[in-house]
């Protein structure tokens, strides 16, 4: 995409259009780039920290995560915002930091509404 932009830029700037010398480096640059975003993305599988089971529970105190990487309680006082989008519900904290749950991790669409709605109600009584 950017090789297709430098090349309209090129040509709209009175050069005429590119020959294959003049591409190279572009062609090398975007080669390289996508070589590095892949090996960034494999680098992240590798690491395991998308492989693992992550547990959220809701409780009186906050938002309980549990996973391999240890047991984690965000208390509501912390949470500043709940938000439900298309297939993901985002618990947003006072640190920018953000819980994701997906909604595909419910057994249906009615438990997952179910667990949006009592942890509307158990924020907004910390809000209070």
């Amino acid at each position: 995409m950017m090789c297709l932009i430098v090349i309209a830029l090129f040509c709209q700037s009175g050069f005429g259009i590119p020959n294959a010398e003049q591409l190279m480096p572009f062609v090398i640059l975007a080669v390289a780039l996508l070589l590095i975003r892949m090996a960034d993305k494999r680098a992240v599988k590798k690491t395991g920290l998308f492989n693992h089971e992550i547990v959220v529970r809701l409780e009186e105190r906050g938002v309980r995560d549990l996973s391999n990487s240890g047991d984690t309680v965000v208390y509501w006082e912390y949470i500043t915002q709940i938000a439900d989008f298309k297939s993901h519900y985002f618990f947003i904290t006072k640190g920018k930091t953000v819980i994701i749950v997906p909604k595909a991790a419910f057994a249906d669409e009615t438990t997952a509404k179910q667990f949006y709605a009592e942890s509307l109600e158990l924020w907004k009584k910390w809000k209070q």
